[in-house]
């Protein structure tokens, strides 16, 4: 097993940060929701104070603004995330990728995902699109895990929630 160290990381963010800065600054940026008025007509506002803009949306227009807010907002919590992996690294904290052979109980598709391994629980799914895993495989960062191997039972899922999972991580970003 391939577990991240000080010197892997360092290739691994600068992956994350070539990464980060090809999507730009606009793709992690605040968006609006849109919003939908009595009678039915859906607006979306952009801009600040006397630059603020409203106008009214298609429904397309709409899920299409709805995503790039999702799609930013979780690309910002994959990179708090990697931030967080070098404090836990120092401390001693047995953290991997994963590409799992097979995969269940998730409640997607998560084929071409990678898992983030922390301390053996599978904490994060880590998108092709946010991560680009060509280049996480070049750098020899990648663990590959076999169906029903000793990996993969260590790094399986431990029937623990997301508030756990982030009590954990806070606990262990404090505590050690």
């Amino acid at each position: 097993m391939n577990y991240l160290n000080l010197v892997n990381l360092k290739n691994l963010f600068i992956i994350v940060k070539q990464e980060i800065e090809k999507k730009g600054a606009g793709f992690y940026s605040w968006v609006n929701a849109p919003q939908v008025n009595e009678d039915g007509a859906i607006t979306h506002s952009s801009g600040w104070g006397e630059k603020q803009v409203t106008k009214e949306v298609s429904t397309k227009e709409a899920f299409e603004i709805y995503e790039s807010k999702l799609n930013g907002a979780y690309g910002e919590r994959f990179a708090i995330t990697m931030a967080l992996l070098a404090g836990l690294v120092r401390q001693g904290k047995k953290i991997a990728l994963l590409q799992l052979q097979k995969e269940e109980g998730t409640p997607f598709d998560a084929t071409g995902w990678v898992v983030l391994s922390i301390e053996g629980y599978p904490m994060f799914h880590l998108a092709p699109w946010d991560l680009p895993m060509d280049e996480v495989n070049k750098a020899g960062l990648l663990n590959v895990i076999a169906e029903n191997s000793s990996e993969a039972m260590e790094h399986n899922y431990k029937g623990t929630n997301k508030v756990q999972e982030l009590s954990m991580l806070l606990d262990w970003s404090l505590n050690g």
